[in-house]
């Protein structure tokens, strides 16, 4: 005879937390304004890229989403006879955001971002320095409300911040302070003011891909927006081209001569491109 155990109910505890990721490296063209804020020089050059996402999401009341950027680019100078190589591309940014559901789309919103950059750039044909690793560092702390749409070709989400709190530092003495809208002599800027962040990731067909960042502060007496666009050529899962056009209009810093506060960044890049 057989002898049957009583049924037992296995309970799994589900797992909200999720995370993804990209990195690339890749040649490239690159166009930069010659009032970019950051400096750099138009030119061939190799391109480095990583993102890392950890995401929560309770399916009910309460959302995280945590990223790490990082971006590195180096070119070669043939008019520069200081260096053979120079930086065109440098971004550290950390970015929290933690959501509380209100009603259908929209959600409760604390969000922090963290942004500077790796290496220290300088100016052509010399020692100045133009930007360094801390010089500036920007930290931004935001309450207001996110919208939320996502479907299987598009994901949206506006943040409208009412609040918000940016510190500017300028941690190296070598650094012209003045350029980033500080004061001479000054190392620290506090501004507060209101803040729109708006994130769109379009699926247009499965070889192409389009994704834009709007960013828009003000303290209502200068402004400082950026506007950050790629599209993604896929040929197969390691292989891309990418085209990445960046604008940036800052009234707060110091301006060049015979140049207004509009700078411009344009990279067209090929190589290898994995996605998880």
């Amino acid at each position: 005879k057989f002898k049957y155990d009583d049924p037992q109910l296995l309970l799994r505890k589900p797992n909200w937390w999720s995370t993804e990721g990209m990195g690339s490296f890749q040649l490239s063209q690159n166009y930069i304004s010659e009032n970019w804020h950051k400096g750099g020089e138009s030119t061939n050059s190799l391109n480095g890229q990583l993102k890392l996402v950890l995401k929560y999401n309770d399916q009910k009341k309460v959302e995280y989403e945590g990223m790490f950027e990082g971006k590195v680019g180096f070119n070669t100078i043939s008019s520069d006879t200081v260096r053979k190589y120079r930086i065109n591309t440098d971004l550290l940014r950390l970015t929290s955001k933690l959501g509380i559901k209100a009603i259908t789309n929209w959600y409760y919103t604390f969000s922090a971002e963290f942004n500077t950059q790796f290496f220290t750039n300088y100016k052509k044909n010399s020692d100045e320095k133009v930007s360094s690793f801390l010089a500036p560092a920007n930290l931004s702390l935001n309450l207001g409300m996110d919208y939320k749409f996502k479907n299987k070709k598009v994901n949206l989400s506006a943040i409208i911040s009412p609040g918000s709190y940016n510190l500017r530092y300028v941690g190296n003495k070598d650094v012209d302070e003045t350029q980033f809208g500080l004061e001479k002599g000054d190392k620290v800027l506090h501004d507060i003011g209101s803040k729109v962040d708006i994130r769109f990731s379009w699926n247009i067909i499965s070889s192409i891909k389009f994704d834009t960042r709007l960013y828009y502060f003000t303290n209502y007496e200068k402004v400082e927006a950026e506007w950050e666009n790629s599209i993604d050529f896929v040929l197969n899962r390691y292989l891309s081209t990418r085209l990445f056009i960046h604008a940036r209009f800052d009234d707060g810093a110091k301006r060049v001569n015979d140049k207004n506060y509009f700078q411009l960044q344009e990279l067209l890049s090929f190589g290898l491109n994995y996605r998880w």
